[in-house]
């Protein structure tokens, strides 16, 4: 794996475990997810989530829903300058 593929699969995995674990989601489906099913603490720890959706990742690299991984990476770009800048504080 060169290191262009470690940097989108390792936003792309940061990205699906923050969203399991920290977010909302629309209707709330994701914290209606972990309040139901806490499948043993995972999707309340965000290091924990990223073990297996690293795994994830890795393993969809060589398929064709390589492309999902770099939206999830380009996501988690945006989501990371938004909170460095200050963007992401909500309000006007």
């Amino acid at each position: 794996m060169d290191a262009t593929a470690l940097i989108v699969t390792g936003l792309a995995a940061w990205r699906v475990a923050y969203l399991l674990t920290r977010e909302d989601g629309p209707w709330a489906v994701l914290h209606r997810l972990r309040t139901r099913w806490p499948l043993g603490g995972l999707l309340n720890c965000v290091y924990c989530a990223s073990v297996w959706t690293g795994a994830l990742a890795v393993g969809l690299w060589h398929t064709p829903l390589q492309i999902a991984l770099w939206a999830l990476a380009a996501s988690a770009l945006g989501l990371m300058l938004a909170s460095y800048t200050g963007a992401g504080r909500g309000g006007s």
